[in-house]
């Protein structure tokens, strides 16, 4: 059946989950909880395997969103992708933001702050630095991107924020399924960076 805005929005829970599929030979679908709650579904075939992804809740996303997200997927798939995986890699690239890290980074200096090793101060002007000048052009690039690595050649936490030590480590989240690596600030006696892990 074509599902319609009043057909979603009475469906009612049941017992159990209940399905309600829209046109397309049954592969996007609503499938309607005990407890209330509705998820919008896309059954797929990629390279002979059938899968499965949620296009989102419902009335967060409504069935005209749902529809197209549908067709993103169904766009996705006609050019040989699986949606699944793309929507996966997707994520783990936006964890592993230049903003992302630098954020943390930032989140790490607090209880430095609370116990009085480190001004308040030092670290505002930092985040204020990187919200102004750096966020906008560096932000949304993967820390993995060779743009990231010759950055981190040249600049050390000394540099942005002078109180914290020369051996202030800085976490760099790995790839998946890689080991964790702490890349340590430049040593000033020896003018190199320290690596461990790697």
């Amino acid at each position: 059946m074509l599902l319609t805005s009043r057909i979603v929005r009475a469906a009612r829970p049941r017992e159990r989950r209940y399905v309600l599929a829209d046109e397309d030979e049954h592969s996007m679908s609503l499938h309607v909880m005990p407890r209330g709650s509705k998820w919008w579904r896309f059954r797929y075939r990629f390279q002979h395997a059938e899968r499965m992804i949620s296009l989102g809740v419902y009335p967060g996303v409504n069935l005209a969103t749902a529809r197209l997200l549908h067709a993103d997927a169904r766009g996705l798939l006609a050019r040989d992708i699986d949606p699944s995986a793309d929507r996966k890699e997707k994520c783990a690239a936006s964890a592993h933001t230049f903003e992302v890290v630098a954020r943390q980074w930032l989140k790490l200096l607090q209880p430095r702050v609370a116990n009085g090793q480190l001004a308040a101060d030092t670290v505002e002007d930092a985040t204020r630095i990187l919200e102004r000048d750096i966020f906008p052009a560096l932000g949304t690039r993967s820390i993995w991107s060779a743009l990231y690595r010759r950055l981190t050649a040249s600049l050390h936490a000394p540099y942005i924020c002078p109180a914290v030590s020369p051996r202030e480590t800085l976490l760099i989240l790995p790839p998946p399924g890689s080991a964790p690596r702490s890349l340590h600030a430049r040593d000033p006696r020896t003018d190199a960076f320290h690596t461990q892990g790697a």
